[in-house]
């Protein structure tokens, strides 16, 4: 079986606009190109990976050999195609599940099925009790939880272009001309990311899927005998030239990215991931927060439940309150109970500034010292 590969960019939602002009997202020093390019090539030998936009703003973040970005499929060559929407995360075990149920069974197309907390808007599937086959398409028009299609899959090349130009709805038309539509079963970790809220939930779900408990130090990492890491819950990853200061507290599941600067006596707790060329100050204490590249977090802040874009300064006493309870918000595919806020790319805070739980400050702002939002 010669496997090829596909990826879906669509069009950013209006609050991605808002937060970045780079959309892709990140997972742990790559975004999510380089991300499934690397693991496609690596680990199933895929041959060939196509981009597919209908958004004329997407732009490579670097030079990717033997990868063509499409606006249409018609004439791409015969194969079967592993299919990724470039917002959804999938861990490379559910990847080799669907592509070896798909191999197994001889199906024109296999979708990749998992529970979602929070079902709204997604498609979900009518099954024949008889035969275990998918029968129909439909959209949750409610929140509940349910089993819902990923929007990963792997298709025969002649069923591409139904895909790719109707979305997974077409799957019952295709069917009712005598396609062999199968399914099968992810349990674990995965996301979809649609706004910056779900920046958070691509960090759990990275974490705990990429790395078992334990240390990942880069060999160049410059990590101070006073440190103290503690990888019992969950892996910390620390990159190359990484510098971790003394006195600094690492409690994983935690990334910490290239070039990463981590000040004296900071605290950087579960699930939060910190990416390449960011600088931590003294003093800081950082919890369940991402931290974009090059942004600079000053000393004696506290960010919370929080994700700050690129090229993000907070100066020194930056607070992120973050309330969980009655201010739940919900990410497809999971509730959250704790909420703290949204920087935008290129933004300034000013000092000893104190954001409110949901706050959205748009990319290229400037919050001036002492303010309350």
């Amino acid at each position: 079986m010669q496997l090829r590969a596909l990826l879906i960019y669509e069009e950013p939602s209006i609050e991605m606009k808002k937060f970045t002009d780079y959309p892709v997202p990140t997972v742990l020093g790559k975004d999510m190109i380089r991300h499934y390019v690397d693991l496609l090539r690596e680990e199933f030998d895929v041959v060939d990976v196509y981009i597919y936009t209908r958004a004329p703003t997407l732009e490579l973040s670097e030079n990717l050999e033997n990868v063509q970005v499409l606006d249409k499929v018609d004439n791409v060559p015969s194969g079967t195609y592993v299919i990724i929407p470039l917002n959804v995360y999938i861990p490379s075990d559910a990847l080799k599940i669907l592509i070896n149920y798909h191999t197994s069974t001889g199906s024109d197309i296999t979708v990749l099925v998992a529970p979602c907390e929070n079902a709204l808007g997604f498609l979900t599937f009518d099954i024949d009790p008889a035969t275990g086959r998918i029968t129909g398409i439909t959209t949750i028009r409610e929140e509940r939880p349910d089993l819902v299609l990923t929007g990963v899959g792997v298709a025969e090349s002649t069923k591409l272009a139904d895909i790719v130009n109707a979305g997974w709805e077409c799957l019952g038309g295709l069917m009712e001309k005598g396609a062999r539509v199968d399914k099968t079963y992810w349990s674990g970790e995965w996301c979809r990311v649609e706004t910056p809220w779900d920046l958070l939930a691509l960090a759990r779900a990275s974490l705990l899927s990429e790395k078992e408990p334990g240390l990942y130090i880069h060999p160049k990492a410059k990590i101070s005998t006073r440190a103290l890491i503690e990888a019992k819950e969950g892996p910390v990853i620390i990159d190359e030239n990484a510098y971790i200061d003394h006195d600094v507290l690492i409690r994983g599941p935690v990334y910490i990215g290239r070039e990463v600067q981590v000040g004296y006596g900071s605290l950087i707790r579960n699930y939060t991931v910190i990416e390449e060329g960011s600088r931590i100050g003294s003093n800081v204490d950082i919890t369940e927060s991402v931290i974009l590249r090059e942004s600079t977090i000053g000393r004696s802040s506290y960010i919370s439940c929080s994700v700050i874009g690129e090229r993000v300064i907070l100066e020194p006493g930056v607070v992120t309150r973050s309330v969980s309870g009655g201010s739940q918000r919900r990410v497809k595919g999971r509730e959250v109970e704790k909420r703290g806020s949204i920087i935008g790319s290129g933004s300034r805070i000013g000092t000893y500034t104190v954001l409110s739980p949901g706050k959205f400050v748009e990319k290229n702002s400037l919050i001036e010292p002492l303010s309350k939002l």
